[in-house]
């Protein structure tokens, strides 16, 4: 789980900062003290069927009980979508596939809603950025899932023990409503510095703020325990009282230390549920769109107020343990080692459009552990300074 004890600035000047992305391969032999066991799944997803989609958005369910079939059948209809439901651990998820050979337009905006594609931003250098981008990206085949023995936190104080990074908060400086967090980075590469295991996950979301009565809904990328470099996409969905999935992993699209990627949490009122959305611009692909409507813990209005959003890099919590990670060193060019979020929306604007915070990383030790520079616009530089 990514569980959030924040410490909170406002930002209430600009602050200058050097994007320095992470320069692939740059790591250093491993030593035992970073690493940990393999990742094992805890439990896997159940295929319980698929619906074809037309353009309108209405739905036929189809008489596939095989995913492949399923699959195999899509790419001969190029006129409907496919919607692929499962249930992984009790929860209920779907994957949106668009019809082969599909390709979006402006002018078909509403149907690339439809067919699982993350609507275009408002703003308008964003959504020449999106036409740019995601609207030119491959969707892939719908991939397996995988629940992890770990996740993050929420509980929201005056000091975060493992959360950095940027903020827009409901109730503060502003009574904004927000209902999509979107961030994009170059996946860092990492070198062995940790007496103990270590992992940093990187991650949008929405929630965090009232944890006594909401919770927090999240997805991005994590290291994988075993290697230095290993990374996987993930979401989750959690609140206080122990109802969390854990980290699920999304294998439809792979990430490797050095691609440029992006990924978006988005509450959708309309089905009363989370879109996950992950994105590997360097490889010209997305995942399918991810809709979950439900964790077997109620809901998704259970986890939803509209307060918080969320762009955060973190040491996750070791949930067989109920212990941070340490959080793992960045292999960069700069001193000290940053991660750096150069392009984050909020509602499909930039982040400095609403009332916008930073998020520094309280150390065990003393001292800060991680700390967080934002430019007053749409990006943050996370600058790390020791492993607990």
């Amino acid at each position: 789980m990514h569980r959030f004890v924040p410490a909170i600035f406002w930002v209430a000047s600009l602050f200058a900062v050097t994007l320095a992305a992470s320069p692939p391969g740059a790591a250093s032999l491993a030593t035992p003290g970073d690493l940990s066991s393999p990742d094992v799944c805890q439990s896997r997803e159940t295929f319980l069927f698929v619906e074809a989609i037309s353009p309108d958005g209405s739905r036929v369910k189809l008489p596939f009980t095989d995913p492949d079939a399923a699959f195999a059948d899509s790419q001969k209809d190029t006129s409907r979508g496919r919607s692929y439901h499962y249930s992984i651990d009790g929860i209920e998820a779907q994957q949106i596939l668009p019809p082969a050979g599909w390709i979006p337009t402006v002018s078909n905006e509403k149907e690339a809603e439809v067919f699982g594609l993350e609507p275009r931003p408002i703003d308008p250098s964003a959504a020449r950025e999106w036409d740019d981008t995601v609207r030119s990206l491959e969707v892939q085949r719908p991939g397996p899932f995988c629940v992890l023995a770990q996740g993050n936190t929420i509980s929201y104080t005056a000091t975060s023990p493992n959360w950095g990074g940027g903020m827009n908060v409901n109730g503060t400086e502003s009574t904004d409503t927000y209902f999509s967090a979107h961030v994009r980075f170059t996946q860092p590469s990492f070198v062995a510095a940790c007496p103990t295991a270590s992992r940093m996950s990187i991650w949008a979301g929405l929630g965090g703020w009232n944890t006594a009565t909401f919770g927090l809904a999240q997805n991005g990328t994590d290291v994988d325990g075993s290697t230095l470099n290993g990374a996987h996409f993930w979401w989750e969905i959690l609140r206080g009282g122990g109802i969390d999935t854990h980290e699920v992993t999304s294998n439809a699209v792979g990430v490797s230390a050095g691609e440029y990627v992006g990924a978006t949490t988005r509450w959708d009122s309309s089905q009363q549920g989370f879109w996950f959305y992950f994105y590997n611009f360097t490889r010209g692909q997305s995942a399918p769109g991810l809709l979950v409507t439900n964790t077997g813990g109620g809901p998704m209005s259970l986890f939803y107020d509209g307060s918080t959003a969320d762009y955060v890099s973190e040491s996750p919590v070791n949930t067989s343990t109920g212990q941070y990670f340490n959080l793992r060193k960045p292999s960069t060019a700069t001193s000290p080692p940053t991660i750096s979020f150069p392009y984050a929306l909020v509602n499909g604007q930039a982040i400095g459009s609403y009332g916008s915070w930073r998020v520094n990383t309280t150390s065990a030790t003393g001292g800060l552990k991680q700390g967080s520079w934002f430019d007053g616009n749409n990006a943050w530089t996370n600058e790390w300074y020791k492993c607990v």
